[in-house]
């Protein structure tokens, strides 16, 4: 039996991580290239603060030889002793560290214990100078202290500043006005309609996708009760834009069609169903004037995604024009590569929608968050002096609640930035230093930062370039004064897992037998389709144990999520922050095993904002979608439901956030903002709860019993 154990504890045991293989010498050479370039990049995304050493080596010892005099001159004035009296220096209150044999101990410390007591300044003159001059000398060290941290900080505060001080006045951009801006106009809408997900093969056509009958798209229905308030503006034509992506395989044989021959046009009946209005279909910008020109008050058309072939072909090739000058037509007896006419042709560029659009467009409205990095695909192009171009609803909430994070927090200011790689985050991490005044780290962020410590990070190997980032971003932190949180436990596994399934695997099954009862519980999942839980996650088939820090982290096994101690020391922060900003997840989500992590982080935050009107802004796509699958609230999470903001695409907040040019929002339109206008979406809803006016989702079920 005791054998039988044994061999049950050897089982149940991971097995030890596989030696590394050997590299290639050239491999070699390569990392290490990759790794000093990585760090050339870090160093350029950390920005230094001003060095104050300068402030005591200028002035300090001229401070402390002013205060110095001060006290003496000032001290014999109020002794009364002459300038001519001398005093007899006190020997050094310390004691020596060397003593030759037969010199007499020191009588320092007993001189200064006399002439620093109290009851000394009812005794000589000499007594109450000594006194007096110590107290005053001790009081001007003091001051000088806290002058130099003064000036030290504001030094550093004025650098901070500088770096967060928005590039960009987000108050002056334009945002819709639907019962100013849009009747009578000509009207281009990019909107977030992206229905690639949903696409399926045609089953006449495999090679066609469409979009299937069956339950609408969430993102679709949000549109459309947008642009129904958009046509009750009667504007004279509207176009919609939007953008797409391919379609997701259902297994790993399945071929995708290319991005570029894809087609949206089973979304206009789907629209025109949801509206209540026809939707014109246009493939190609060939046509879309004719269409505009021609088209009756109201109408709407469906413009083909940004990036199909038919929208905007690429140009034809000019053909080959043969000179009439007879030397010119000679052939090149030469090298070939030498040959001055050989001259590469430029790359042919795909005619800019934009500026295609612009003769037809009298106002453009932007409300695709994700389409605003780019130039082309934010239509920058459409914009004054020839197009006016305002903000729709979903970006102004996005530019507002930035705008809010960047000029008035609530504070305390907290930031917990979770997520997989540290050196995507780093520029943001050194912005948030700027201006938060706690930062917890969660993720494999947070295992950088403990490398950089000198703490074992289990089986994970953080790469070298990361080190001097950590470091780099901790000793910030530590200058400005900002408090630094890091995980003192860990859940761990010995399989490393990330969002899409297992990383490392154990060995595939050795018979069939295995096989067959790997695929029975498929088969009953397969049942109770109607019962799955999304917010579950995949199982997961590894060991799991939670490991401390100071008892050291497994090495064979893998950090997959904060441990219950961490945990319990974050909300601490959490509850007494008022503007709470996180970013990733805490631990991988997706994983049943792992989800405790984000689940209580989500948990506090929301308790915080429900229960203390914290502002809480969650930035990323994983985080954003496992958030409100964990709230299970009724109504979608943000907007004050749980949370104040949600930003699944959150590239236009953290380019704001980080003072990198965003082209699709400078490109707005500048107006002067109302008052209702700089106001966070919870804001707005308590105002008009307080006036006892209908909320917009109580107007719009109004609007539909109407229409009923």
């Amino acid at each position: 039996d005791e054998d039988e154990d044994e061999d049950q504890d050897e089982d149940a045991m991971p097995p030890p991580p596989p030696p590394p293989k050997p590299l290639h010498p050239l491999q070699i050479v390569k990392n290490d290239l990759s790794t000093e370039w990585k760090v050339l990049v870090a160093s350029a995304a950390v920005r230094p603060l001003p060095f104050v050493g300068g402030l005591a080596q200028g002035r300090l010892s001229e401070a402390l030889a002013d205060m110095v005099s001060d006290a003496v001159e000032s001290t014999r004035a109020e002794v009364g002793l002459p300038e001519e009296t001398e005093l007899a220096p006190l020997a050094s209150p310390f004691p020596p560290f060397f003593l030759p044999d037969g010199a007499p101990p020191s009588d320092g410390p007993a001189q200064w214990a006399e002439a620093l007591d109290e009851a000394s300044e009812a005794g000589s003159d000499e007594l109450k100078y000594r006194f007096a001059v110590h107290a005053k000398v001790a009081s001007g060290l003091a001051g000088i202290a806290q002058a130099f941290f003064d000036e030290a900080l504001e030094m550093h505060t004025g650098a901070a500043t500088s770096h967060i001080a928005p590039a960009l006045d987000l108050s002056a951009k334009a945002s819709l006005r639907l019962n100013e801006d849009l009747a009578g106009k000509r009207v281009a809408a990019l909107l977030d309609l992206d229905v690639g997900a949903s696409l399926l093969p045609d089953p006449y056509r495999p090679s066609e996708y469409s979009l299937p009958e069956g339950p609408v798209p969430e993102k679709v229905l949000l549109q459309a009760k947008f642009l129904k308030k958009v046509l009750k503006e009667s504007p004279r034509v509207l176009v919609l834009i939007t953008e797409l992506t391919a379609p997701v395989p259902d297994f790993e044989d399945e071929e995708v069609p290319d991005l570029d021959t894809l087609s949206i046009k089973s979304l206009a009946p789907m629209l025109s169903s949801l509206i209540g209005a026809p939707v014109d279909f246009c493939d190609t910008l060939g046509a879309i004037g004719a269409m505009v020109d021609a088209a009756e008050p109201g109408t709407v058309i469906l413009l083909e995604h940004l990036d199909a072939d038919c929208l905007a072909p690429f140009p034809q090739p000019e053909p080959e024009v043969l000179s009439d000058d007879e030397e010119e037509r000679l052939p090149y007896l030469g090298e070939p590569e030498d040959d001055p006419r050989l001259v590469p042709p430029p790359p042919p560029q795909r005619p800019d929608v934009g500026v295609e659009l612009a003769p037809f467009v009298d106002l453009f409205v932007c409300d695709s968050a994700k389409a605003c990095l780019d130039r082309k695909r934010g239509l920058v192009a459409l914009a004054e002096p020839s197009t006016v171009r305002m903000a729709g609803p979903t970006l102004h909430k996005e530019l507002v609640s930035t705008s809010v994070l960047l000029t008035r927090p609530k504070g305390p200011v907290l930031a917990i930035v979770g997520g997989d790689s540290l050196e995507a985050d780093v520029k943001l991490i050194d912005r948030l230093l700027d201006s938060v005044d706690e930062i917890v780290f969660a993720g494999a962020v947070s295992l950088a930062f403990l490398a950089a410590l000198g703490h074992e990070t289990g089986a994970t190997v953080i790469e070298p370039a990361l080190i001097p980032m950590a470091r780099k971003l901790l000793s910030k932190a530590h200058q400005l004064g900002v408090n630094v949180m890091l995980p003192v436990d860990f859940v761990m596994g010995s399989q490393l897992v990330n969002a899409a399934g297992v990383v490392l695997t154990d060995a595939a099954p050795a018979d069939g037998e295995e096989d067959e009862e790997d695929e029975e519980p498929e088969e009953e999942a397969d049942e109770d389709d109607d019962e799955v839980d999304l917010a579950a996650g995949f199982d997961y088939d590894g060991e799991t144990m939670e490991c401390t820090l100071s008892e050291g982290l497994m090495k064979s096994m893998h950090a997959m999520d904060l441990g219950t101690k961490t945990l319990s020391l974050v909300r601490g922060p959490i509850e007494r922050s008022g503007t709470i900003l996180v970013v990733g997840l805490a631990g991988v989500a997706q994983c049943s095993a792992f989800q405790s992590g984000t689940r209580e982080l989500v948990d506090a935050v929301i308790a915080a904002h429900e229960e203390r009107s914290a502002h809480v802004h969650l930035a990323g796509p994983d985080l954003c979608k496992w958030a409100a699958l964990f709230a299970a609230l009724d109504d979608p999470l943000g907007d004050g439901v749980g949370v104040t903001h949600t930003s699944p695409e959150p590239g236009v907040f953290q380019r704001l956030l980080m003072n990198i040019d965003v082209p699709g929002v400078e490109a707005l339109s500048n107006r002067e903002r109302t008052e209702d206008e700089g106001k966070l979406e919870e804001e707005l809803k308590a105002q008009r709860a307080a006036e006892g006016v209908l909320s917009e989702d109580e107007e719009d079920e109004e609007d539909e019993e109407d229409e009923e």
